[in-house]
Parts: C-alpha cells; structure tokens; sequence
C-alpha cells in the first residue's frame, strides 16, 4: 500500500486544499478576499502600465521616426530600386494575364471594362481641381512646380472611352499601360524624347503578324497632333509617359501618366503573346528575363470561335501563367 512518508504527504497536500478553500470561503475571515484583490489589482496596473508603455513607443516612432510624405528608403537602397516597371490594366485576374476579347457576349468583357472604369474614376473626379497643372504640352525637360500633381486630360485617350467599350466588343481592344510609382525617380529621356516611351510588339513572328496594327495614343500625341485624321489615327512606334508627370514625391491629388494601347484588326480565333517595355536612358529592360528589366507581358486572345476553341485558349493561358 502506501508507506508513512506518502501517507503524510497526502494528508498535508489535502489538509493545504482544505485551508485555502476555508480562507477563501470564511465569511469571518476576510484576509484571503483582500489578499486576492491586492494581487489582482496589481496585475491590473501592472499590464495596464504595460500596454500604455509599449504604444507609446509605437506611437513615438511612427509620429517622430517614420515620415508620413516621404519613405525612409528611396532610390537604390528601396525594394523597388530606381528601375520602374510596367502594368497593364484590365487584368481581373492576378494569376493570369489572359484577355478575352470577342463580340458575342457582353459578360465577357464586362469585367475588363468595369476595372477600366474603376481606374480612370480618379482621373475624373481630379481633373477640375485647382491643385493641378496643365502639363505635357512643352517638351518635357522644365515644369515650374513639381509639387504640383498634373491633370491628365482624358480626351487623349479617344477612341478608348466608355462610349465604344474600350474596343472589346469587336476586334480593336484598348489596354491602358501605366508605370509604377518609384518616390523621386526622374526619366532620362532618350534623344528626341519628350518622356519615358513604351512599346508594344509580338513575342514571336506569328504573334506579331495576328496582333495587327498597333497605335498608341497618349498626351504627347494629343497636343502635338495635327488635325483630327492625324489624332484619330494615332501614333504608330511607341507611346510617351511625359516626363512632367515625374517625379513622384506623394503629391496629393497624384495621377500617374497612362498611355493607351490599341490592337486594330486582330486575327479571329487567335491567341497571340504581347510584350510592352519601356525605353529610357536610366531603364534596364531584359526581355529575356521574366523577373529582370522589368518588362510586362500580356497574353490576349481574340476569340469568336465556338466553345472548343473557348477552352483550348483558356487551358493555354493557365499554364502559360
């Protein structure tokens, strides 16, 4: 059984139990009650001194050490670096960068045109704002005030408007190109340049020849054009992010410099790969790389064939991302 020494251990381990629930329970003995409230109050100021100790902290270095305008590392030390990339809009989906564009149904562009209206809401709202400076009509080497954000007319964008669905309901899509904000970056333009020029352009001999005509239209052209048939008709080697728009320096009321894309007459019941780049002085590109130069690749198909080619394209474009 049991020997003398674990005998009495157990009778001292009980009869401890016992006392505790008695000093607990003594409604003529309060010392236990206030024992027990002393210590919770201390834990209560204890943590309470805790918790006002450590957000004081946070709230000095967020207030004091981190600046709201401006981020505590810019140019080459910056995730980013000082080598902007390039982005498309639409792409609803972030796991692909597969467009469809067909004119049988509406749900299938809905979207894209819906995300292009979501981005160009903005542009929309900013554009009477005493805040902004008409720019982009000089030559893009001097601006008065670089505090000051730029308006950016939306007329430029013609024939990409609301009115004729961003092109998706036929064979001529729009696709809007905008360039990352990288705080106090400056585009050093290449000779003749009035900013950071962009082009669109097939990875491939086929891709090139079922991507069509390629026309670019963006403020450049819009203030340089001459004539209405020259503005409708675009230009056709490369787009212009005007170098007005820069630097970025978190300008309230800042709009980026978009450039619009659009892919006339493409094949029926094709898929071709595009690849848009940017082209700088001060811009590494490497299309050879996928994760270097940052270039941007977009893959759009342009679909009015019947539901086998539908899926065949689809399954392509899922592992071609």
């Amino acid at each position: 059984m049991f020997s003398v020494n674990e005998a009495n251990l157990f009778l001292n381990y009980k009869e401890g139990i016992y006392h505790t629930g008695q000093r607990l329970h003594n409604h003529h003995n309060h010392e236990g009650w206030k024992e027990w409230m002393r210590r919770l109050a201390y834990f209560l100021i204890f943590h309470t001194v805790l918790v006002a100790f450590f957000s004081g902290c946070i709230y000095a270095l967020m207030y004091f050490d981190i600046d709201r305008d401006r981020p505590s590392m810019t140019g080459p030390n910056s995730a980013l670096g000082f080598n902007p990339g390039l982005s498309i809009v639409p792409r609803p989906n972030i796991y692909s960068s597969l467009i469809r564009t067909t004119s049988r149904s509406i749900e299938v562009y809905e979207g894209f045109t819906s995300e292009l209206m979501a981005f160009l809401n903005p542009y929309q709202r900013f554009a009477d704002r005493v805040e902004m400076m008409q720019c982009a009509k000089g030559d893009g080497s001097y601006r008065f005030d670089k505090t000051r954000p730029c308006a950016f007319d939306l007329n430029s964008a013609w024939p990409c408007t609301m009115d004729s669905v961003f092109g998706y309901d036929g064979e001529s899509p729009c696709i809007l190109l905008k360039m990352n904000k990288v705080y106090g970056w400056l585009p050093d333009p290449v000779e003749g340049a009035t900013g950071v020029l962009v082009k669109c352009e097939g990875v491939t001999k086929d891709d090139h020849f079922n991507l069509g005509t390629v026309r670019y239209y963006d403020l450049d052209h819009h203030y340089s054009a001459k004539g209405w048939e020259a503005l409708i008709e675009g230009k056709p080697d490369n787009g212009t992010f005007h170098a007005d728009f820069f630097p970025y320096v978190n300008q309230r009321w800042y709009l980026q410099p978009i450039v619009w894309v659009v892919f006339r007459e493409m094949q029926r019941d094709s898929f071709t790969r595009v690849q848009c780049y940017l082209i700088a002085k001060n811009i590494h590109v490497d299309l050879k790389s996928v994760r270097v130069g940052f270039t941007n690749a977009c893959f759009i198909a342009a679909i009015n064939g019947g539901g086998a080619l539908d899926a065949y394209i689809e399954e392509i474009g899922r592992n071609l991302n």
